[in-house]
């Protein structure tokens, strides 16, 4: 463990950026905003926001305002009170203990006790190109798949108050997860879990009103320089790796009806699926809704990919107690998706200069998501469901006894 530890003290602190150098990578959006916030400075206002960058950054300001809402600068604020060299190494070790903490929950369940097994899965998540583009990047993303693997997590012990206060957190990047809220929101309603809806709303009204304490009317500013006319997604739609990004590649308008229709025939196509599977529980939803969000998305990156940790993890926890066949086969599919499919995306992504075709990755852990939902559900080395699952009812053909005559 000590040697683990030192090992990536030195990959934060030496790899990534050259030791004295300019910081080049998306930790100074986390600085900046913490001492911006901390200094009474307007993170929505253009002005006062590019002097941020003056007094605590390097000076290159690649956004107007602030894209997040401002709770989020509440998170980066403590960081900011180092040095941003420190306060980077400092980040990155937090995101690395929320990747191992969100791997341990997603895994419950599994047998890593044997060295082999541990060692691959830990090369797995650790190789997972998204997971090395976050990394590299310094990106937020860690953030993000903590929320959603603790709501996880809680909604499977139906710990539903704590869940919603974590659905809503998630919410602080809205885009990746805007149309897995709708799924887990209707999920809830279709299970009356309440308590996930009032947690939820109740939880997101009080951020709403934080960031009002904090700066007054942000959420119009926020909208108009994200999502308005000129915002910052319309300036990237063509070039995301989602589907409204592939529509542009191939000469679709972005937002055309083409992708609506798509988009609606995916959805519901996945709740037919798993009604006819009788797989209703929340652990379909993940295993859907997680990588056909990311597919979705308004506004997504490669980093942003490192979400599809979540379906990828609950496929090798559902191969644990399958069949021995249908084990091989799921461990072969889930790590191929893991390890081999995004880099051969990203040497097409490379040769055709433009990363579009990247779309096709949560897609394909969609499709085999719904490979997994299509196969019995296991059961825990207890013998019982693990929490919240539904057995599967297969149809008994009934035969009528002939009587002895």
């Amino acid at each position: 463990m000590i040697v683990l530890l030192a090992l990536l003290f030195y990959l934060n602190a030496y790899v990534g950026h050259a030791k004295g150098q300019p910081h080049i990578n998306d930790y100074m959006l986390v600085h900046i905003a913490g001492n911006a916030l901390r200094n009474g400075l307007d993170l929505y206002d253009p002005a006062q926001w590019d002097a941020a960058h003056r007094l605590f950054g390097n000076g290159y300001t690649d956004n107007p305002v602030f894209i997040y809402p401002p709770p989020m600068a509440l998170i980066f604020a403590p960081f900011s009170l180092l040095p941003a060299e420190t306060g980077e190494i400092v980040w990155l070790f937090v995101c690395q203990v929320m990747l191992a903490l969100s791997a341990l929950w997603l895994l419950r369940g599994v047998k890593l006790s044997q060295p082999w097994r541990f060692a691959l899965v830990v090369a797995s998540i650790a190789l997972f190109l998204p997971t090395l583009n976050a990394w590299w990047a310094r990106q937020h993303s860690f953030l993000l798949l903590f929320f959603l693997a603790a709501a996880y997590m809680l909604l499977m012990r139906r710990k539903d108050w704590a869940a919603g206060a974590f659905l809503a957190l998630a919410a602080l990047r809205p885009s990746p997860v805007l149309f897995l809220a709708w799924a887990i929101m209707g999920w809830a309603l279709a299970h009356s879990r309440w308590r996930v809806w009032i947690s939820t709303a109740a939880s997101a009204v009080v951020l709403y009103f934080i960031g009002v304490l904090i700066r007054p009317g942000w959420f119009q500013v926020w909208v108009d320089y994200t999502i308005g006319s000129s915002g910052k997604l319309q300036a990237y739609q063509a070039y995301v790796p989602t589907l409204w990004g592939l529509l542009t590649d191939f000469g679709a308008p972005a937002w055309s009806l083409l992708g609506g229709v798509i988009a609606f025939g995916l959805a519901i196509f996945s709740i037919w699926w798993m009604r006819r599977y009788k797989h209703t529980n929340f652990t379909s939803v993940a295993l859907l809704f997680v990588p056909l969000s990311l597919f979705l998305s308004p506004y997504a990156w490669n980093y942003d990919f490192i979400l599809l940790l979540i379906p990828l993890l609950l496929t090798l926890r559902h191969a644990e107690h399958s069949a021995p066949e249908l084990r091989q086969r799921l461990w072969r599919w889930a790590l191929a998706a893991m390890l081999v499919l995004p880099l051969l995306l990203r040497v097409i992504a490379m040769w055709r200069g433009r990363d579009t075709l990247s779309a096709l990755l949560p897609l394909a852990v969609w499709a085999l998501g719904l490979w997994v939902v299509s196969t019995p559900y296991p059961r825990d080395p207890r013998g019982t469901l693990l929490p919240g699952m539904v057995e599967r009812r297969k149809k008994q053909k009934r035969t009528r006894q002939q009587q002895p005559a």
